[in-house]
């Protein structure tokens, strides 16, 4: 469980990197509010297709050491666009990149560690608390690492993001494979089922609150006179 708890730590520096800054630097490369919004659910979108993909992906190869760095590659590759093109419109592809490989990182994680503890699901809050700790600690460093700079995140996001798909790979795989709906056929099995259907309804309002706010949080706080350490103490 120490390798799975070391896992979750290095994943959620990149997470305390891009999570509070992100749009902040899309700000400061001139684009505007709307296309910042414009910008994050267009990822939110991809993020919505990928993920499922990646999990039938896992569902097939549970016990694949490949999965989970290509999809560290894939987000640092897009990283690093992000950090090259600066406003032009391979902002976003990059942008995509980047969403296509984060979310298959923590979702793989996450399967994998709860098949690990079994029904004792204690031992996963365990495990899982470590990487809100990281993330706790790390944001205040982090802002005042990147000082005046936006672009000195992507010296700690990138890195972090390899790294953590690297530990990730010391995770056991899965003890068998899953033979689950076509990712066509999916969303109608999970709606089907009413309490998780009744979950997913207070979670689109609960998350269209959060992202509504998170979005342009750093930014006000950024306006109003706020440092990158303030804004990650925040």
């Amino acid at each position: 469980m120490a390798r799975a708890s070391i896992a979750y730590v290095v994943i959620y520096v990149a997470v305390a990197a891009y999570s509070p800054f992100l749009q902040p630097y899309y700000q400061a490369l001139g684009i505007s509010l709307g296309a910042i919004g414009a910008l994050v659910a267009f990822t939110s979108v991809v993020a919505l297709v990928s993920s499922p993909t990646w999990g039938a992906l896992h569902d097939r190869s549970p016990t694949s050491r490949v999965l989970l760095p290509v999809a560290a590659v894939i987000a640092a590759l897009g990283a690093l666009g992000l950090a090259s093109f600066g406003a032009s419109l391979l902002l976003i592809p990059s942008a995509a990149a980047f969403a296509i490989g984060m979310s298959g990182l923590s979702p793989m994680m996450d399967v994998r560690v709860l098949d690990l503890v079994g029904s004792d699901r204690t031992r996963y809050a365990r495990v899982r608390v470590w990487g809100s700790i990281s993330f706790m600690v790390c944001t205040p460093i982090i802002g005042l690492a990147i000082g005046e700079n936006y672009r000195n995140l992507f010296f700690l996001l990138i890195p972090s993001v390899l790294l953590g798909g690297l530990a990730a790979t010391l995770l056991p795989g899965r003890a068998g494979g899953v033979r689950a709906a076509s990712l066509r056929q999916a969303p109608g099995r999970v709606l089907g089922h009413l309490p998780i259907a009744l979950f997913l309804i207070g979670a689109l309002v609960g998350w269209t609150a959060v992202y509504a706010q998170n979005t342009f949080f750093s930014i006000y706080l950024s306006q109003i006179g706020a440092s990158n350490e303030q804004i990650g103490w925040a």
